[in-house]
């Protein structure tokens, strides 16, 4: 991980780019679960403030170097897992 200011831009381009999918099924798509893709991108739109909230928040501050290096790749992680599972929810309803 490079810095913080990468991770935070990270997170908030794959979180508009899963949104801006999901903007585009809803306009031009042929899919029917409505309701399914409004709840994704508010799933995705959750998990971004609760993602930058964990990257601003004072408790890495207080770790050593090591113990903050895996709070935030943990972090990372947990974020990139859930951003697949809005990949592929959003896969599974797209005909």
């Amino acid at each position: 991980m490079a810095s913080i200011k990468h991770l935070k831009k990270r997170v908030k381009t794959l979180c508009d780019n899963v949104q801006n999918e999901c903007y585009v099924e809803l306009l031009f798509g042929t899919s029917n679960e409505v309701e399914l893709i409004w709840s994704i991108m508010s799933r995705c739109d959750k998990l971004h403030h609760e993602t930058i909230q964990k990257i601003n928040s004072k408790i890495p501050k207080k770790l050593s170097a090591k113990e903050r290096k895996t709070y935030y790749k943990a972090l990372s992680e947990n974020f990139y897992s859930k951003t697949l599972d809005f990949i592929n929810d959003m896969n599974s309803i797209i005909p």
